[in-house]
């Protein structure tokens, strides 16, 4: 060859060398643009080859599938193809040199090597089934109190679209999630529930239908909330605890005081009697706590365990105060009982105490005190009357009993 020849072989060598860098050779030939939020896919090629593939998994990919991919204007946080940092608040800037493309199996979610350390990928809006793709985009760290709910793949309606890419789920709907229809049953529908399921009636007649709700296990209400009414004419502390005894819904609120009340009076000897399922709970107007006039009222059927102590009469703590009226007690103060006060009358004091009160104030509160040993009781004659209504021989031998004096002399008759 001439050396003029071979010296023009050798320039368009270099030339074609210089032009394949310089448009980026084979290295960034498969490169998958991001505009908008859409892919653009080469003409008649792919977005993968088969010898270089733009995810950096294990997994396939396919290039094929453009439909699922994230909409800029729809997603929570999607590909972003501007120069700027992605300024979406609690969002981490990406510093990358462009969205990486990835793709994930819907069915377990988005894995931890598809992207980038430190990102996740973000499909389009209803991929939710089947192999999906989507873009790389960084984890979110907070997000702002915006309400702007939508519903996420997992069923669970999001507060905003920044909320569910936080919790790393792909938003199946703009939208809160739908509540689901409940089926009907009772009244004339004729239907009944599955197993496992409750016919909750709002109504008390016949003719009230209601809809299945799952049934309620011992145990599993919560404390507090809405008392609610039943059809049996009981309270009930919530809507829960009513579905749980299988009662029919009355109205909301506590049902209202009986008009036919039969009055009562507690006093030092007894108590009056009261119709059964009910007892006799005092006034909060009387001038001595756990002693007084009162009224019949009904046992509550269902407590639940909100703590709000209440010192009953007998000198025992109750958690609320209608565990202290299921007990069948009136309350003696809020909170706490104190170890040394107590009511005469009442089971307060240790087995081998009493309550001591001035003479002839039955029924009063007073502190615990020792009874005195067997031996106090001598024959001396001087009898007294017990607050119990029982003569004794003298005085100490009242306090053996454990008894407060009423009055001096025997009890009349």
């Amino acid at each position: 060859m001439h050396r003029q020849s071979r010296v023009s072989f050798f320039v368009l060598v270099l030339i074609a060398c210089c032009s394949l860098v310089a448009c980026g050779g084979t290295e960034n030939a498969n490169f998958i643009p991001i505009v908008a939020g859409e892919i653009s896919l080469p003409t008649g090629d792919t977005a993968v080859s088969s010898g270089d593939t733009a995810v950096d998994d294990a997994d396939e990919f396919d290039s094929h599938d453009t439909h699922a991919v994230v909409d800029a204007t729809q997603d929570a946080g999607a590909a972003d193809t501007s120069t700027a940092p992605d300024t979406t608040v609690g969002d981490v800037p990406d510093t990358s040199t462009g969205p990486k493309p990835c793709a994930f199996d819907a069915a377990t979610g988005p894995k931890p090597k598809t992207c980038p350390s430190g990102q996740f990928c973000v499909a389009a809006i209803g991929a939710c089934t089947g192999w999906v793709s989507g873009t790389c985009k960084p984890a979110i760290v907070s997000c702002p109190a915006l309400q702007q709910p939508v519903c996420g793949c997992d069923g669970k309606t999001y507060a905003n679209p920044c909320e569910a890419q936080k919790a790393v789920v792909t938003i199946k709907l703009g939208s809160a999630c739908p509540k689901p229809q409940l089926a009907v049953c009772a009244g004339n529908t004729g239907k009944t529930c599955k197993a496992g399921e409750h016919c909750d009636i709002d109504g008390c007649e016949k003719t009230d239908a209601g809809v299945c709700v799952p049934a309620v296990a011992q145990g599993a209400c919560p404390n507090g909330g809405q008392p609610e009414c039943g059809c049996d004419d009981n309270t009930y502390p919530n809507g829960c605890f009513r579905r749980q005894a299988n009662v029919s819904k009355k109205h909301a609120g506590a049902c209202p005081d009986d008009p036919t009340t039969v009055q009562c009076k507690v006093g030092p000897i007894k108590p009056a009697l009261c119709p059964t399922g009910t007892f006799c709970q005092v006034f909060d107007t009387n001038p001595i706590a756990c002693v007084g006039d009162g009224e019949c009222v009904k046992l509550p059927v269902v407590c639940d365990a909100t703590n709000k102590p209440v010192c009953g009469c007998n000198g025992k703590t109750y958690t609320n105060a209608c565990l202290l009226a299921q007990a069948q007690q009136n309350s003696k103060n809020t909170g706490q009982c104190s170890a040394s006060t107590c009511t005469e009358g009442q089971a307060g004091c240790a087995a081998n105490a009493y309550c001591a009160v001035p003479q002839g104030q039955c029924g009063i509160q007073g502190i615990c005190i020792s009874k005195p040993p067997a031996t106090a009781c001598t024959g001396v004659i001087d009898p007294v009357c017990g607050c119990d209504n029982k003569t004794y021989t003298n005085p100490s031998c009242a306090a053996v009993q454990g008894v407060v004096i009423k009055s001096k002399g025997a009890c009349g008759p």
